[in-house]
This record gives structure tokens, sequence and C-alpha cells, in this order.
């Protein structure tokens, strides 16, 4: 039977929080877990087994911290004291949905008696005559959320008074940036443990501010990727290399997902390096014919270019902008154009959006069917770092450039164009998006659209034959400026770091996932 709070406060009961003995979560851990966890997991849980305890940690992504520490902490919970709720939250979906509650799933697969639903949803056996303790997960930014969560007392079947302490799990706190969200679940709810976990993400928001501003408030900790062994072989090392190669060591992202560093908020420029446009636009790099010919066509409305791109090769030549606003009349004058340059549909790309699907039906009426419809919002081949098809595209072609395999003609606005492009990384997913148009418009800037065309033109175009000036193939990390001695920027690569094994750490080469 429950005991409201008023009865709880007339009775003088005193809510304590205290591990029965060998029922803590590290003694639980063998029951819950495969694997025998790392140092950091296990000093986290500890630090969680103090009432009052205000915990923060930040990894980088694929630690085990959803895999690993949530699942050890909570059912330990769950199983410790009865009629407890253990509430996890977080503001992505997809990370308790895809996540967490699969490796839940799994470790209770063995124990019928644990209830786990669809609905996200743990209810433990009853014990003593104490109301099974839940497990409740949601993911919200609204802070109505937060009520109803609260410690509560039981009568046991002995009529002894038991307090059944609350455990809240924010994952992915980066994304908790509303300030009344947050006092809802640390305030309102008055949890015995809160536990904030996450990669880290911008600069900002309440997460970020427990590790600084905050930081009396809160036991924190930074896992580095040096403290996962399992990040520093293999091929999880290897994507890693890859990663800070394409994209340079001071790339958000890389901070993020790699060192576990948080990162400054706002945009940035994409073509960070103007040098590659120089270079690709000198005309002193070696054509290589092995690509075959390729066009590219660029729709816009409103008074914005109609561009025509077209490559030999390697070798984008000279753009060819119209202003034709009569869509019959550009597909005419664009059939020429194709028959010029003795091209077949299948080697043209087109930006099938708005003013460009109606043209692309017209060159098909006109014969020339099987053009590539090009869908800017498709999602990227590497989604877990590219939000859509056209922002991996952008870095495609950065890469291109850094690898001084592909020739631009020297066109002063589409210079201008690449210097002024920008993109963002945003908390909500940790993937890096091509900064909106109508942002770009806001900031005064016009549509990038001679960028665009090229973009397209040279979007999945065979590397074969165009190794670079420097023999980059794709393979290996380039020494330059952007990563420094690439091998110097993960310590320890070479032999694959280990944890020296011990106690209930594991020095094993596993798969963790997030």
């Amino acid at each position: 039977m429950e005991i409201d709070k008023r009865e709880a406060s007339e009775r003088k009961l005193e809510a304590k929080v205290e591990w029965p003995l060998h029922g803590d979560p590290i003694s639980q851990a063998s029951l819950w877990l495969p694997l025998m966890m790392y140092r950091w997991q296990t000093e986290v849980i500890r630090a969680c087994m103090t009432a009052g305890a205000r915990v923060a940690c930040v990894t980088p992504n694929e630690s085990g911290k959803t895999s690993m520490v949530l699942p050890a902490l909570g059912l330990a919970w769950m199983a410790a004291f009865p009629g407890s709720q253990v509430v996890s939250t977080s503001g992505v979906e997809r990370q308790i949905k895809k996540q967490l509650w699969p490796v839940l799933r799994s470790i209770l697969a063995p124990y019928p008696r644990w209830q786990i639903t669809e609905d996200l949803h743990i209810k433990a056996p009853s014990v003593r005559g104490i109301p099974g303790s839940e497990w409740e997960a949601f993911t919200t930014k609204d802070p109505a959320y937060a009520e109803g969560f609260h410690p509560r007392w039981y009568l046991d079947e002995n009529r002894k008074p038991v307090y059944a302490p609350l455990l809240i799990i924010i994952d992915e706190a980066k994304t908790f940036n509303d300030p009344e969200l947050m006092f809802a679940f640390q305030k309102r709810c008055d949890p015995d443990v809160l536990l904030m976990v996450s990669t880290p993400g911008e600069d900002v928001g309440a997460f970020y501010d427990a590790f600084h501003k905050d930081k009396k408030a809160w036991k924190t900790f930074e896992v580095g990727w040096r403290d996962c062994p399992h990040l520093c072989r293999g091929v999880k090392l290897e994507k890693r290399l890859e990663t800070i190669r394409e994209l340079g060591e001071n790339h958000p992202l890389v901070q993020s997902w790699v060192y576990g560093k948080f990162y400054r908020s706002g945009s940035r420029l994409l073509f960070d390096n103007m040098v590659d446009v120089e270079m690709a636009m000198s005309g002193t790099l070696p054509a290589v014919k092995g690509a075959g010919r390729g066009v590219a066509l660029d729709f816009s409305g409103g008074g914005d270019e109609q561009v025509l791109a077209w490559r030999d090769g390697n070798r984008v030549m000279p753009l060819e902008i119209f202003h034709e606003k009569d869509a019959v009349k550009l597909a005419d004058m664009w059939v020429r154009r194709f028959k010029e340059l003795r091209v077949e549909a299948t080697d043209i790309v087109a930006d099938n959006g708005g003013l460009g699907k109606v043209c692309i039906d017209l060159l098909e009426s006109k014969g020339f069917q099987g053009i590539q419809r090009y869908m800017a919002a498709d999602e990227a081949r590497a989604p877990e770092m590219y939000k859509f098809r056209v922002t991996e595209d952008h870095y495609e072609l950065r890469e291109r450039l850094m690898m001084q395999s592909v020739i631009l003609p020297d066109d002063d606005k589409l210079k201008e164009q690449m210097r002024k492009r920008r993109y963002l990384v945003k908390n909500e997913e940790n993937q890096i998006q091509i900064e909106p148009k109508e942002k770009m418009r806001d900031r005064g800037e016009g549509s990038p659209d001679r960028l665009d065309a090229v973009v397209m033109l040279l979007t999945r175009m065979e590397m074969k034959g165009m190794a670079g000036q420097h023999g980059a193939t794709g393979t290996e990390p380039r020494k330059d400026a952007r990563c420094g001695n690439w091998q110097e920027c993960m310590p320890g690569w070479q032999g694959g770091a280990t944890q020296e094994a011990g106690g209930a750490y594991w020095s094993g080469g596993g798969v963790l996932d997030d």
C-alpha cells in the first residue's frame, strides 16, 4: 500500500537510499551485462550510488554509455529498491527506441517475470507485497512530462514503511536546452539521483553548463576515446582516422564524435581552406580523362541563374549561364547543347525540385529519358555523419579539392559562393547540415546556383586514375595542416590502446553500442 506524502511527513519518515549488501550496481553488473565494465563506467555508476547525487558524464560516440552504464545502473536500482522508479528520457526518440530499448530487451530476455513492453515500460516482480519497480522511458521537450514522477513510500506485507527512491536519467542530455525542462526534472521531481549522459554538442545549454559554470553542483566525468579501448583498434579506429582525414581534427563533428569534446555553437565555413579552391582553379593540376563526360543542371526561379555545368574527365569546363524563365524554351536550348556535347541522358544529373521537375519532364519528352533526378533532401550514404545527401555531396567536393583531384574553372562568382557556403552541426542528431538557403537569404546572400551545379556534377564521380598531386588514393590520410600528423591525431593507434584488466574492468575488444 502506498503512503501519501502528507502521511509520510506526519510520521516523520526519513527517506534513505541504502543499497543492500551485494545488491549495489557494481556487484549486480555481472547479472545484467555480458561484458565487464571499463573503469570510467564503474566510476560513473559508483557516483550515482549516493543519495542526492547529481552526475553528468560526457563521452565520445560508441563509448558504451547507453549499452553498459544505463542498463547496469537502472536495472540494479529496480532490483535493490522495491517499488522504486527509473525514469529515462531524451530529446531524441531514436536514442531510446533504437539504442537503449533493444539492449534492455536483450538483457531481460532470460527473466520472464520482468515485463518489458514496446511502449517503453518495464515492470519488475512484486517483492514483500510492494508493487514491482518500474522503468518508464520517453522522449520529450515538454516540461509537463515531468509531472507525476516523485519518490514514494509503501507499507510492505508486515506494515513496515519502505522508501522507494526515484532515479532520473537524461540520455543525450545536450538536446535539453530548455531551462524549464531541466528545472522540471531536477527540482519538481526531486529525484534521489539525477544522471545526465551525452555525447558532447554545442557549448550552450544545461548539459554544457554542468561542466562549466554549474560545475560545483555536479559530479562530472569527461570521457575520452582513449578511455574506451574498443575505439582504439580495428574498424572503429580506421573509421575515426578516416573522419579526421576528411574533416580535419578541428571540425566540430571530429571534436564531438571522435574526441568527446564540446564545440563552439553557430555556423562555420564549409570550404575553410580556400587555398584548395585556388589550386583547383589555377590550371596547374593534371587532367584525367578516365571519368568520361557528365552534365549537371541547376534550375532556379525568381530571376536566379539557370546553370549548365559539364565536365570532361576531372576537368569542369566554364559554366554556362542562362536566364530563360520559359521552361519550354529552356529545355529546347539544353537539348541542342546536349547534342553538341554528345552526352546521353544517363550522363546528366538535374535538380528535381520545383521548376526542375517540370524541365526534366520536358527533356524526357524530347527523347532524353533516364536523366538522374537529384533530390537534395535524400538520405546521405553516411547518415550518422551527414543530414541529407546534399550535405554529404558538398563534403565530397571538399574532399576532392583537398586531394587536388578535380579542376575547376576560374570563375569569380563560383569562388565567392564557395567562400560563403556554411554548415551547421546541430545537437539533436550530431549531424553536419549544409546551411539552409533561407538562412543564407537572411544573411543577405544569394542562391549559390553555380556551386550547386558543380556539386551535382561531381557527386559520386568515379575516382579511378585520379589520385591527385600528392598520390592520395582515399586509403590513407594525407598529412597536412588540418590534421597535423594524422598518426598523432589518435595516440596509441598503432598498437590499439589497451586497458589493464583487473577487478570489474573489461579490457577485451568487444563491440559496444552507443
